[in-house]
C-alpha cells in the first residue's frame, strides 16, 4: 500500500482481520497471506477497505504472485502496480495503481491516463530521495521528517496488527486511542508483554 496520507493510521477505530493464509508455522510467517482493515469515514473522508495481499505459489516460470484480481476493462499486457509489488487504488471515478513505496503512479487503463493532466506536486519533496539524509537533517533540526513519529508510529502500529491477525485467524475490533483490541481479550492480551523492573515503556 502507498500515499498514506490517507491517514488511516490515524483512525480512531478500525477491524483487521485475516483472508488468507497459507504455508504459516508456530516459528515462521506464512508463504502467502491476505489481510483486510476496515477504516470507518473520518472526518470529511470517507470509508476506506484496504487488503495487503502478499507471498507466492510454485517456482521458476510457474511463479504465480498472491496478488489482486485484475480489474475490468484493463488489457492483460497493462502492469498493475510494478508488475510483481505495488498498490491499486478503487475510486469512484476510476483505477489508480503505483508500483514500490508509490513509484510510477498512473491511472488505468493507459488510454484513461492520456484524458486527465496531472497535478502540481503539494507534498515537499525529499531532497535528492535520500529519505537517510531526511532523517538526519529532521535530527539536527533542519526541517521536519517525511516519515516522522507522529506519523510513522500510528502506520507502524496499524501494519503490525496485521500479523497479529495473522496469528489469531479472527477479525479484530481495535481502538486506536486505547490502543486495545474491544472484542478479543485473547488477542488483546498478546499486544504487549510484562517488562522487567526498569524496561517498563511509558505509554
Amino acid at each position: 500500500p502507498a500515499w498514506w496520507s490517507l491517514k488511516l493510521g490515524e483512525a480512531d477505530q478500525y477491524s483487521v482481520e485475516l483472508v488468507m493464509q497459507e504455508g504459516m508455522t508456530k516459528e515462521s510467517c506464512p508463504l502467502r497471506s491476505t489481510i483486510k482493515y476496515t477504516f470507518p469515514a473520518r472526518g470529511n473522508m470517507a470509508p476506506v477497505v484496504l487488503y495487503w495481499s502478499d507471498g507466492f505459489w510454485g517456482e521458476g516460470d510457474n511463479k504465480k504472485y498472491n496478488v489482486p484480481p485484475r480489474p475490468a476493462g484493463v488489457p492483460e499486457d497493462e502492469d498493475l502496480g510494478g508488475g510483481k509489488n505495488g498498490s491499486l487504488f478503487y475510486g469512484s471515478n476510476g483505477i489508480l495503481t503505483s508500483g514500490t513505496y508509490g513509484a510510477e503512479s498512473r491511472l488505468l487503463p493507459a488510454a484513461k491516463a492520456q484524458e486527465i493532466k496531472k497535478p502540481e506536486p503539494t507534498i515537499p519533496r525529499v531532497p535528492e530521495e535520500d529519505h537517510y539524509q531526511n532523517w538526519i537533517r529532521a535530527c539536527k533540526g533542519e526541517g521536519e521528517a517525511c516519515s516522522n513519529f507522529d506519523y510513522s508510529g500510528p502506520f507502524t502500529e496499524m501494519v503490525l496488527l496485521g500479523n497479529l491477525a495473522i496469528r489469531t485467524g479472527r477479525k479484530m475490533d481495535y481502538d486506536a486511542k486505547a490502543g486495545n483490541i474491544t472484542n478479543d481479550a485473547e488477542a488483546n492480551a498478546m499486544l504487549t508483554k510484562p517488562y522487567r523492573a526498569g524496561f517498563d515503556l511509558p505509554l
